[in-house]
Formats: structure tokens, C-alpha cells, sequence
């Protein structure tokens, strides 16, 4: 099972933007942005830092347009109106990412199936990036989140001795290098683990991204236990 947060709107008359994705764009770099709402039938109005490419699709609910931020677009967030309907502070103007950090920051999935009642938990993982802003430090003002970063990769590691020693990373189960997703191993006593224990694991989430030739990472917990037994 994997857990997420939804926005919803009334469906009413008037214009509402709900959201854009990605939200964030590098200066000078060239993406595609989905923008989502109600009553999407106006022109689009984009600030200047960004150069509108191409409307590839609109109608009342989704507009996918192709942009290009400016070489010389400040950094920061930028506002998209649509209407008299104005979506701030989710689209950020970026220079380079200079943290990642994992979300949830502590996972857990469970071992499941193999002739059981209860099938295995999955863990999704997603990399949530920021730009240190105009000051380059960390923790201050002008800290721009940039949200989802896509484009990282994806690893599980021991989280301490006693999970390098039991080989929690190979017998715990497998992590998708792209997608972040973790799927669990089996459940049941394993005979090729110490004593012939379960497929538990205490593991550690790393997610990597290179970053103009810098790699940056962040790190996540993730616990691979039981099946829930109120299930």
C-alpha cells in the first residue's frame, strides 16, 4: 500500500488552477508543464523570465505547454495566471539542486505472500530537491524547494553492523533503481539467512543525483518487518 495527498476543488463556474507539474525548471532548460484546474479556457499568462515554446494541448481541465526559463530568468518562485485565477509558489525558477532529501523519511514495508493470507507492503520513496538561492546557504530565506526531482537514483544500504552482518540488503528484497519503489521478499523463515530467520531488514534509502559533475544525495530509513497480524 502506498499513501498519498490529494487536492481536490468544487467544480464550479468560474477559473481555478490546481496545479503544474514538474514544479520546478533550471534556467535555460526546456520542459513541458502540465497545469491542471477547472475553466482552463483562457490565454495563459507566463511571466517574462519564461519563453512559451508551444501550447501542445488545452481544454477546460489541463493545459501541457512547452517552456524554456531565460539563461538570465532570476531564480525563485514564479507565478502562473490563468484568468483571474493565479497558481504562487509552485514553480520555482532554479540554478542547480544543492540538497536532496527523501520522502518519507522513515518507510516501512512488509514481507508477505508465499503461500500466506497476507500479500507484501510496498514502500515508495520520492526525492523532494532544494536550491540554496541567491545566498548558496543551506537552512536560510531564500531556500527554494523545488519538489519531486525525478531524475535521481535509487539504492538501499545497511543501516548499521548488525544489518551489514545479517545481509539485510539481500535478503530483504529488491529497491527499484528508478522509480523508488521497494518491493519486500517473501515472508516465512528463510533457511539461507543466521538460524533460518524471516526476510526483516534494516536498511537504509539513498537517493543520488550528479549535479554539474557534484553527486548529491539523501538518505531515508526504511524497515522491512512482519506481516501486520490485524490484517
Amino acid at each position: 500500500l502506498v499513501s498519498m495527498k490529494i487536492t481536490a476543488l468544487k467544480d464550479v463556474p468560474n477559473t481555478q488552477l490546481l496545479s503544474v507539474f514538474p514544479t520546478h525548471i533550471k534556467k535555460g532548460e526546456t520542459t513541458t508543464l502540465t497545469i491542471t484546474g477547472l475553466g482552463l479556457s483562457s490565454a495563459l499568462n507566463l511571466p517574462s523570465s519564461l519563453v512559451v515554446n508551444k501550447i501542445i494541448s488545452q481544454n477546460t481541465n489541463r493545459i501541457v505547454v512547452n517552456v524554456t526559463a531565460k539563461d538570465n530568468a532570476p531564480i525563485g518562485y514564479v507565478d502562473i495566471q490563468l484568468g483571474e485565477s493565479i497558481l504562487t509558489k509552485q514553480l520555482a525558477i532554479y540554478k542547480q539542486v544543492n540538497a536532496l532529501a527523501v520522502v518519507p523519511s522513515y518507510g516501512v514495508s512488509r514481507v508477505g505472500g508465499n503461500g500466506g493470507s497476507t500479500p507484501k507492503t510496498n514502500a515508495l520513496f520520492r526525492a523532494v530537491g532544494t536550491d540554496y538561492g541567491k545566498d548558496g546557504i543551506a537552512n536560510t530565506k531564500d531556500d527554494i524547494n523545488l519538489g519531486y526531482i525525478e531524475d535521481v537514483t535509487w539504492a538501499v544500504v545497511p543501516r548499521d553492523e548488525i544489518a551489514k552482518k545479517d545481509e539485510d540488503v539481500k535478503f530483504a528484497g529488491q529497491m527499484n533503481s528508478n522509480t523508488g519503489e521497494f518491493s519486500p521478499a517473501a515472508a516465512g523463515p528463510n533457511p539461507e539467512r543466521y538460524r533460518s530467520t524471516n526476510n526483516a531488514g534494516n536498511l537504509n534509502v539513498v537517493a543520488k543525483l550528479t549535479e554539474n559533475g557534484h553527486e548529491i544525495s539523501g538518505i531515508g530509513r526504511l524497515l522491512v518487518t512482519l506481516q501486520d497480524r490485524k490484517s
